[in-house]
């Protein structure tokens, strides 16, 4: 029996390719026939007509577009002051957050880290919060310092920001 089987097999591998190369002659033959006529040549003229209005259209509508988004989003004067603002009460907020949490778990055996250098707390807190005897402390003054130096900075920005200058010209 597994001759015959076999034989099926081969039967119906060849049936199938035969089906299939008669039906890919017969398109190739129908797509040459069509193309010798002069209706699809107009047609065509027809199609790349239309094609080249449509895509007119399409770059006149990108270049309109283009010109809509280029003002999209400039964010007004105020709303700069006001990020900048909220940005750096933020972080001051974040550094003395991070200072109250730090004093709350003191663990006697650690060792010496890089946090606990003066010039880290210098650089990243500004000098608000200075580590004294093992534990974080807040230094009244240069938290007074900071706030007004951020005040004289808003202040500044609002001057300039009033002579109708672009609050990001300004910043960078």
């Amino acid at each position: 029996m597994g001759g015959h089987e076999g034989y099926k097999r081969r039967k119906s591998i060849i049936i199938f390719f035969s089906a299939y190369a008669l039906l890919l002659g017969s398109l190739i033959f129908f797509a040459a026939q069509y193309r010798g006529g002069e209706k699809p040549k107009k047609q065509t003229n027809e199609i790349s007509q239309v094609f080249n209005t449509e895509m007119k259209k399409y770059e006149e509508e990108k270049v309109q577009k283009e010109i809509a988004s280029a003002d999209k989003w400039k964010p007004s004067n105020q709303f700069v002051i006001t990020a900048i603002s909220a940005a750096s009460v933020l972080d001051v907020v974040i550094i003395l957050i991070w200072a109250y949490f730090r004093n709350k778990q003191p663990d006697p055996n650690r060792k010496s880290r890089w946090t606990d250098s003066k010039w880290f707390w210098n650089l990243i807190a500004m000098g608000i919060v200075q580590p004294i005897n093992g534990r974080l402390k807040i230094k009244w003054r240069n938290l007074i310092l900071v706030i007004g130096m951020l005040i004289l900075l808003k202040l500044f920005l609002a001057k300039k920001l009033e002579s109708k200058d672009s609050a990001l010209q300004i910043l960078f």
